[in-house]
C-alpha cells in the first residue's frame, strides 16, 4: 500500500500550530514545538528513542535539513494516528471504486453537502 503524507495536515493530529510570527524554517520555533509533540507521544503511547527525543527537543537542528527533518517526522506521526486507529485513513468509496489519487492519509474526507460542479 502506498500513502502520501502532507506534514501540515499531521500537525493538526499531533496539536501544533505556527503562531503568525513563528516559521517552521527557524529551529528555534520548531524547538518551541518539542512540549507538544512529547505530550502528544505520551497520551498515544508511541515511545520515542533516545536520538529522536533529542532530534525534537534540538528542533531538528540548525542546518537546511531541519525543515524537511520536521516534515518527515510530522508526516509520520500522521501515518501512526491513522495505523493507530485515531483518525480515519481518510479513503473513501464511491460505489465500488476507491478513490486515492490526489488524496492524502488521514485527511478529513471532503462532504457533498453543498458541493458544485
Amino acid at each position: 500500500m502506498l500513502a502520501e503524507t502532507y506534514p501540515a495536515e499531521a500537525y493538526a493530529h499531533v496539536g501544533v500550530v505556527f503562531a503568525n510570527n513563528e516559521s517552521k524554517t527557524r529551529q528555534l520555533d520548531r524547538r518551541g514545538k518539542a512540549e507538544t509533540i512529547l505530550n502528544w507521544a505520551i497520551r498515544s503511547e508511541v515511545a520515542l528513542a533516545e536520538p529522536v527525543l533529542n532530534m525534537v527537543r534540538d528542533g531538528f537542528g540548525s542546518d537546511r535539513n531541519g525543515e524537511d527533518q520536521f516534515d518527515a517526522f510530522m508526516g509520520l506521526l500522521g501515518m501512526i494516528e491513522v495505523a493507530d486507529r485515531r483518525r480515519d485513513s481518510g479513503v473513501f468509496e464511491e460505489g465500488n471504486l476507491k478513490s486515492w489519487e490526489g488524496w492524502i492519509l488521514g485527511q478529513a474526507l471532503p462532504t457533498t453537502s453543498g458541493a458544485t460542479s
